[in-house]
């Protein structure tokens, strides 16, 4: 069992040094975030309504799920509750 993954291994990674050695660094691409100094406030309304919505819509499945959970648990421990006779 040893003896394939140590081959897998060694077919996987020896000889990668070559490739990552003969790439070049210094022309990799960068990443700018520039805000852009805008005077109209229309447009940087929109664009905060915007991103609260995506913000909004990104975080509401997650508590639905969460919620919808707890509302699992409740349900289960009540049925618990009244099996075992206790109120």
């Amino acid at each position: 069992m040893k003896k394939p993954l140590l081959l897998t291994f060694l077919l996987l990674f020896v000889g990668q040094d070559s490739v990552f050695a003969a790439m070049d660094i210094t022309s990799m691409p960068g990443i700018h975030f520039d805000m852009g100094g805008s005077e109209d406030v229309e447009g940087t309304a929109l664009s905060i309504q915007l991103i609260l919505l995506l913000t909004i819509l990104s975080v509401a499945p997650s508590i639905l799920l969460l919620m919808t959970s707890f509302t699992r648990i409740a349900i289960v421990l009540s049925f618990v509750r009244t099996a075992l006779g206790t109120q």
